[in-house]
């Protein structure tokens, strides 16, 4: 399950955490693996994809920073779950 958030705060993103694992039928967080993956955008798809690979050996959640050249005067945050 994907779901993309654009323009988004860490409120809405903690919401919409919430309410997937609500529909999937799990309610509690449960123990799984953090990780947390600094990049940036040239070396993104690289560093996601070996997360997404380790992920397969361990239940867990990927939190990534993607660092980027604002094109804007304001931040922005977006989110995938």
């Amino acid at each position: 399950m994907k779901i993309d958030l654009t323009e988004t705060t860490s409120s809405k993103i903690n919401q919409a955490l919430v309410s997937a694992r609500r529909a999937i039928g799990t309610p509690a967080i449960g123990m799984v693996l953090t990780l947390v993956v600094v990049t940036d955008e040239e070396n993104a798809y690289d560093a996601l994809k070996s997360a997404g690979d380790a992920s397969r050996e361990h239940p867990s959640r990927i939190i990534a920073v993607i660092k980027r050249v604002s094109r804007s005067p304001r931040a922005r945050r977006d989110a995938r779950l």
